[in-house]
């Protein structure tokens, strides 16, 4: 269980966000069957997302599969 990362583009390779750095991201969240996931939430929520965003540098996009556990709980 966790995070898996899914290269879509890649970034410039040399900037990476830190532990406790403020970044900004667009994204979309789906649950696992594609609709669309309830965003309610706080990033805080979500240690899939922390996992996830530092092994990305600036302009990388991607999709993160984050497990339940790392993500909303059980469903």
């Amino acid at each position: 269980m966790g995070v898996e990362k899914k290269l879509r583009s890649q970034g410039n390779g040399t900037d990476y966000p830190k532990k406790g750095d403020t970044v900004t991201i667009e994204y979309t969240g789906n649950i696992y069957d594609n609709t669309k996931a309830d965003l309610k939430g706080t990033q805080e929520e979500y240690t899939g997302w922390d996992e996830g965003v530092l092994d990305m540098s600036l302009g990388e996009s991607a999709t993160l599969i984050i497990s339940s556990d790392y993500a909303y709980g059980d469903r």
